[in-house]
């Protein structure tokens, strides 16, 4: 097996981490990690994350390195400033990391990210205005929407981006609650 780079997001409410998990090579439980007989750490001469953000066609290019790769469970903070918008939305995220070494080869990788960062802000401040006794529309609507919210997650799950994203933009904009 070679090189099989992977990588994570943490969402905020201004900004993202995102974490290199390729981790170490190991025979048995690692094939697609750094080292021997895969590329190794030492070796990367560049790494960038080309992003697209929702709603957007066109990707933006983020410089990583030399903070990535890396095996030490660091991150690189992304902030709406690295992106040139004033927020980061919520919504399906396409990133891609790619990786080039000294002898110029390049591996990559690409994943679909769920941001429910601003949403669940808004579903939580919703949440702690139900009252038991009262009951009504508030607290019917906000069921619902966390409801629309985990069908948004599941069907990023099972890799129906599009659909999540229209799920995750309609909980959202019947929410705003100013998060």
């Amino acid at each position: 097996m070679s090189l099989s780079p992977r990588f994570n997001i943490e969402f905020g409410k201004s900004s993202f981490v995102v974490y290199d998990t390729t981790c170490i090579y190991d025979s048995c439980s690692n094939e697609g990690g750094y080292g021997t007989p895969n590329k190794s750490i030492s070796q990367a001469t560049a790494a960038t994350l080309t992003i697209t953000i929702p709603g957007e066609e066109t990707p933006v290019i983020v410089d990583v390195f030399p903070y990535l790769p890396s095996s030490t469970g660091s991150g690189f903070e992304v902030t709406y400033d690295d992106l040139d918008v004033s927020t980061i939305a919520p919504g399906e995220w396409k990133m891609k990391y790619t990786i080039t070494f000294d002898d110029e080869s390049t591996n990559e990788v690409e994943n679909w990210y769920l941001n429910t960062c601003p949403i669940d802000c808004c579903l939580a401040e919703r949440v702690k205005k139900i009252d038991p006794k009262c009951g009504g529309e508030c607290d019917e609507e906000t069921f619902r929407l966390i409801s629309l919210l985990e069908g948004a997650k599941a069907n990023h799950s099972y890799c129906d981006y599009d659909k999540a994203h229209k799920l995750a933009l309609e909980v959202y904009n019947r929410c705003q609650c100013g998060c």
